[in-house]
């Protein structure tokens, strides 16, 4: 279906909804932008997130500033 897929902002090519930061989704992910704070051995620890203890990490990614546009109360 036409809505797996999304062209982000300043792109030509269409890109799966689940590899850009689509708001439109077969279902209600919900994304954070976060501070790593350590790694350990299968343990990421983080400050500032954005969601219920136990919920389900799908996949980090690196931050980005020119892709991500952070709302003014989670800037320094």
């Amino acid at each position: 279906s036409d809505f797996l897929f999304q062209a982000p902002p300043n792109h030509e090519k269409k890109l799966g909804v689940f590899s850009n930061c689509s708001p439109i989704r077969p279902n209600p992910i919900g994304m954070s932008v976060l501070e790593v704070l350590k790694v350990n051995d299968s343990k990421i620890y983080v400050k500032g997130i954005d969601m219920l203890d136990g919920t389900p990490v799908l996949d980090i990614k690196p931050y980005i500033e020119s892709k991500f546009d952070c709302p003014s109360y989670q800037e320094k």
